[in-house]
């Protein structure tokens, strides 16, 4: 019967009716499932970027903190220490036992400013002797750098040398070279003045 009944309301006039008002309810079952699932994905997106939110946030943090500590290394980096000249004329002249305190302030020097060491020296063997007595007294292992120590052949060549260095501090053993450089480099002691007697009181004050 219930075939009969289907064919007697399908018939060729009002079967296209039919079929489209189905499709037709097809298609609105299909938008209304499609519209419900959206919401549910978009709040699933949005607790996923409020998460990637708070990670960003999180890692903005962690980079604010690394380059808060960064800034502490480079500032613990850059305290630089004074650069000091040192003219070698009287320490290497003197024999290394009436040149004891003279040797100890030296040294002393060398492990707490950056020193540049000028000695007077005509020939590879006068540089060689040089670099060999500052080796006996423990300049290098005190903190002189080898390269630091620099020779001239004359009082003009080093004082032409002294200006080209710019250095915070000279100490001069020669009145000649601590005039010519008196006002054109910042700070000049003269060894055995009457304001720096000894070579520990031209130097305490850098130590």
């Amino acid at each position: 019967m219930a075939p009969n009944l289907l064919a007697e309301l399908l018939n060729k006039r009002n079967a296209p009716y039919f079929i489209w008002t189905a499709i037709a309810l097809l298609c609105a079952l299909y938008f209304w499932f499609s519209n419900r699932a959206s919401p549910q994905s978009a709040s699933s997106s949005g607790s996923g970027s409020s998460q990637n939110g708070s990670d960003s946030h999180s890692s903005g943090s962690g980079n604010r903190r690394d380059g808060t500590a960064n800034h502490k290394r480079n500032g613990a980096r850059n305290g630089r220490r004074p650069t000091v000249s040192v003219s070698l004329d009287t320490l290497l002249a003197l024999p290394v036992d009436v040149a004891d305190s003279m040797i100890a302030s030296f040294l002393e020097l060398c492990s707490s400013c950056e020193v540049f060491a000028f000695a007077l020296a005509d020939s590879d063997e006068g540089e060689a002797d040089a670099a060999r007595a500052l080796e006996a007294m423990g300049a290098f292992s005190s903190g002189l750098l080898l390269h630091r120590l620099m020779f001239a052949s004359t009082l003009a060549g080093r004082a032409s040398m002294v200006r080209q260095l710019q250095p915070d501090v000279h100490l001069e053993s020669e009145p000649l070279v601590a005039e010519e450089l008196k006002g054109k480099v910042r700070n000049v002691r003269l060894l055995g003045s009457s304001d720096f007697p000894t070579f520990r009181e031209a130097a305490s004050s850098l130590f």
